[in-house]
C-alpha cells in the first residue's frame, strides 16, 4: 500500500459527511472522499469510529488474522502520515492540520494545557468534533476518565456527550448502549488497553495480542450493531491504528520517552448505503 502523506483525517470525514472542505485538502483526500461517498450512495449521515492506540506496523503485518473482524466492515486500508503528537488522537484532529505542506500541525494547531494535575496538548482550533456539533450532529465520545482525551473536548458544544470510562469492556458496553438507544449520529470510542499491555509486556506478547483480538472482535460487534440500528442512513465506519513508529521489533518503551513528532497510521474505512 502506498502511504498518503499530509492527508488530513478530519477534513476527509467532514467532507464525506457534507460539512466542510479544507481549502488545501490534498488530492489523495479528495479521491478517498469520492470513493467513500460513491460506496455509500451519497453524503454520509452516520458514523462510528474506533481509535486503537499505538499498534506497531510489524504487529499488524504479522498478525493479519487479528484484523479479520475489522476488514469485514471495511473496503479500504489507507496508510496516513500524521504530523502531530500521537497523544492528540487524530479521531478528534484539527480540521486543517496536515492538509498543506507548509503547515506541520504541531506548533500552529496544538498548544499546551497546564493545570495543577495535568500537562498535555489541547486542540486550539476547529476539530472534527466541533464541525459535527456545529452541523447539528449528536456526538458521543466514550473515552478514558483520566482526562487524557476528555479534557480536550469539554465545553465544545451542548450536543457533545462525553462518557468517561477506564475498563475497556465497560467502555465498549457503553458504546453498544448508546447505539441501542439511538442517542447519537457520530460515535467515537477511544481505548488504551492494547497500549497499556503492549508497553508492559511487549507488542507481540500473547497477552497483548489477546487484548488486540478482543478489541477487533468488539469492533465487529459495534459496527454490526451500528449497521442494524442505522439501516435507514448512509453510514461510515472507521477503525484507526496508530503505528508505533517509535517501537522496534526488539524493544518497546513508554510514552513521554520515545514518541516522535510524526506517526504513521492506518485507517480502515467502510461506507454503506441505506439498506
Amino acid at each position: 500500500m502506498k502511504r498518503l502523506d499530509l492527508t488530513n483525517f478530519a477534513a476527509t470525514v467532514a467532507n464525506c459527511m457534507g460539512i466542510e472542505k479544507a481549502e488545501h485538502m490534498s488530492p489523495a483526500a479528495d479521491e478517498l472522499v469520492q470513493k467513500l461517498t460513491a460506496l455509500a450512495g451519497g453524503t454520509i449521515e452516520k458514523a462510528v469510529f474506533l481509535h486503537c492506540d499505538a499498534v506497531p506496523a510489524y504487529v499488524v503485518e504479522r498478525n493479519e488474522g487479528l484484523f479479520a473482524p475489522v476488514r469485514k466492515h471495511t473496503q479500504y486500508d489507507v496508510p496516513f502520515h500524521a504530523v502531530m503528537p500521537s497523544i492528540t488522537p487524530v479521531c478528534f484532529a484539527a480540521m486543517f492540520s496536515g492538509t498543506y505542506p507548509d503547515c506541520n500541525g504541531v506548533p500552529e494547531y496544538v498548544k499546551p494545557m497546564i493545570t495543577d494535575e495535568v500537562v498535555q496538548p489541547s486542540i486550539c482550533t476547529t476539530t472534527l468534533i466541533d464541525l459535527l456539533v456545529k452541523a447539528g450532529k449528536r456526538v458521543a465520545v466514550v473515552t478514558c476518565s483520566n482526562g487524557c482525551i476528555a479534557s480536550m473536548l469539554y465545553s465544545r458544544g451542548e450536543d457533545l456527550h462525553i462518557i468517561p470510562g477506564d475498563d475497556d469492556q465497560k467502555m465498549f458496553e457503553e458504546a453498544y448502549g448508546i447505539l441501542e438507544r439511538d442517542e447519537c449520529d457520530a460515535l467515537f470510542l477511544y481505548q488504551l488497553s492494547f497500549d497499556y499491555t503492549m508497553h508492559k509486556y511487549g507488542p507481540e506478547d500473547s497477552r497483548a495480542l489477546e487484548v488486540l483480538g478482543q478489541i477487533t472482535d468488539r469492533y465487529d460487534r459495534l459496527t454490526s450493531l451500528a449497521r442494524e440500528k442505522w439501516s435507514d442512513s448512509r453510514m461510515l465506519t472507521v477503525f484507526n491504528v496508530d503505528h508505533g513508529a517509535h517501537l522496534t521489533a526488539k524493544g518497546y518503551g513508554s510514552h513521554g520517552e520515545d514518541i516522535p513528532e510524526d506517526m504513521d497510521m492506518t485507517w480502515f474505512f467502510g461506507a454503506y448505503p441505506k439498506q
